[in-house]
């Protein structure tokens, strides 16, 4: 019997742990539990690895531009925010793995696809002028996969957070040149060093506050 582990938030990774074995399992084993609609899955995982912190504190770099941008901050300000602790979202520098999810334009339909665009059948995943009509479901998926991936990252003892602090205008993301497609999410991985304790100032609102049973 599998065993479960609590997620938890964390404020540091420890890079010096090999997970990469483990890792690579649980992006194989996300891929094959996902579903996706017309099995399009029409989204990227750009990963960023143990040898590449240049990119990881470019990423970095992008997510604190960005809260500077959003909260109307000068440079001195931004230091000045956090002169005594990095935001939570510095974890992108010490992870072991960083994915950077973006849509994905679909060129290579399977065969059922093919035969489904013979007969007539409009796939927005494959026209560039429509992607912005599926992003919500390209943003869904992403999601689904990014959970799953979780799932089983736990089951091997390796912790993951998210980030949603950036801008999926591309003109933000030149410096990462390879993402060249809208960003829907970025998850860390790797295995937690410093863990974020609970604060009971900050709890997630209570189930009744988003849960409608309609009668």
């Amino acid at each position: 019997m599998k065993k479960f582990i609590d997620r938890r938030h964390l404020d540091a990774y420890d890079n010096n742990v090999d997970i990469k074995k483990d890792f690579f399992t649980s992006l194989e084993e996300a891929w094959k539990v996902t579903p996706s609609k017309q099995n399009f899955m029409p989204y990227k995982i750009h990963i960023i690895g143990p040898d590449a912190q240049e990119y990881k504190d470019k990423l970095y770099a992008i997510c604190l531009r960005n809260e500077g941008k959003v909260d109307t901050l000068s440079d001195e300000q931004l230091i000045e925010r956090y002169i005594h602790r990095p935001p939570s979202y510095h974890s992108i520098t010490n992870c072991s793995y960083a994915l950077i999810i973006t849509q994905r334009l679909i060129t290579n339909p399977n065969v059922r696809q093919q035969k489904r665009l013979y007969k007539g059948h409009v796939a927005e995943q494959m026209d560039p002028k429509k992607q912005d009509a599926i992003n919500s479901l390209a943003s869904f998926e992403a999601g689904l996969f990014c959970n799953a991936l979780q799932y089983y990252l736990l089951q091997k003892d390796i912790d993951s957070c998210y980030t949603g602090c950036f801008r999926n205008n591309l003109d933000t993301w030149k410096t990462l040149s390879f993402v060249n497609e809208n960003p829907i999410m970025i998850m860390t991985i790797g295995k937690g060093k410093i863990f974020v304790p609970r604060d009971p100032e900050n709890d997630r609102p209570d189930l009744d506050e988003i849960i409608n049973i309609v009668k």
